[in-house]
């Protein structure tokens, strides 16, 4: 069977500063790849072959029609300077599914290959690609949303910090990389790789000042680097270190490790402050107060967790398997 439709989406651009529309430049070539490394995929299920093809060419042209600010100037934009949001402005995607199957679990389908397409952009250029609403033109029941605040905001971190090391990698890299771990469809991670993957698309759904975000980037980092499960951060910092190079500021990341740790544990054992779930319509400050508190150490772990799958990217690494090695001192010759 062939199914054909329209997804509609909205709110499209980087996030800076909370508001959508604004690109770089620096995106072209990332829309560009777009159109040709997105335009189908082939999952192979049990019993059937799954094609998706998809026209992505009105959306490459409504980015390329917003590319406005250079790198450095969109990092140093002031709220007054930011290009306002454009809420109803809408860009049409036309799909084609060839697969047998109930009508809403094909469109459940495209709903996943939206996810992956999300994921491989915003690993590859953090914060290229984000939808604030995606909707199908027929009858899919429920819109969702694909937020790329937490990936911009880890490349905003790394701009300022200087370590760890977020770039930009190829799109069609970081997709033949993912596609070759991921072939088919993957709905329950069970390795460590997809499930710091799967993770950080759970992440994603939250802000950074959410203490949520912390539990499912940790989950990212005990699969990435191997840590067991009390999330050692002596392990932690140790194997970051020894992928990503030793930073300059070595005492100012130990104390980034430390308090994410501490803000894990905190919100695990029941020592994190609860803010009301209405509180952002209060004019509280100790809500900003308590916000802030997880606002640094989700903003440095997700880029500690977006530079490694950069390199995991780059190098087409499937995992990482760390071994300890020891160095023999010879005893002094009397």
């Amino acid at each position: 069977m062939v199914f054909e439709g329209t997804l509609k989406l909205r709110g499209l651009g980087r996030h800076f500063g909370d508001h959508d529309e604004i690109t770089l430049p620096s995106d072209r070539s990332v829309w560009l790849e777009m159109s040709t490394t997105f335009a189908s995929r082939v999952f192979a299920d049990i019993n059937r072959t799954i094609r998706i093809e998809m026209d992505w060419s009105e959306l490459v042209t409504a980015m390329q029609r917003l590319t406005k600010y250079t790198n450095d100037e969109f990092v140093k934009l002031s709220t007054s300077a930011q290009k306002r949001a454009t809420a109803k402005s809408v860009v049409r995607i036309g799909y084609r599914i060839s697969a047998s199957g109930r009508r809403i679990a094909i469109l459940g389908l495209l709903r996943y290959y939206l996810h992956e397409v999300f994921l491989i952009v915003n690993i590859a250029s953090p914060g290229a690609f984000q939808a604030y609403e995606v909707d199908f033109e027929d009858d899919h029941p429920t819109p969702f949303r694909l937020s790329a605040e937490l990936f911009e905001d880890a490349w905003l971190y790394s701009i300022e910090h200087g370590w760890p090391p977020v770039g930009q990698v190829s799109v069609a890299r970081v997709a033949r990389w993912y596609q070759a771990l991921l072939p088919n469809i993957c709905e329950i991670a069970d390795t460590r790789l997809p499930k710091a993957l799967l993770s950080l698309l759970h992440a994603s759904d939250f802000s950074a000042a959410e203490p949520t975000a912390v539990l499912w980037l940790a989950q990212c980092l005990e699969s990435l680097f191997d840590v067991p499960a009390a999330l050692s951060r002596n392990i932690l910092q140790a194997r970051s270190f020894a992928l990503l190079g030793t930073p300059l500021n070595v005492k100012a990341v130990m104390k980034n490790i430390r308090e994410f740790f501490e803000a894990r544990n905190s919100f695990v054992h029941g020592g994190a402050d609860v803010s009301h779930p209405a509180g952002d319509w209060l004019s509280d400050t100790a809500l900003d107060h308590s916000m802030r508190k997880w606002l640094r150490p989700t903003e440095f772990a997700t880029s500690l967790v977006i530079s490694a799958l950069q390199q995991h990217a780059k190098n087409n690494w499937r995992e990482l398997r760390w071994a300890e090695s020891f160095v023999p001192v010879p005893a002094s010759v009397v």
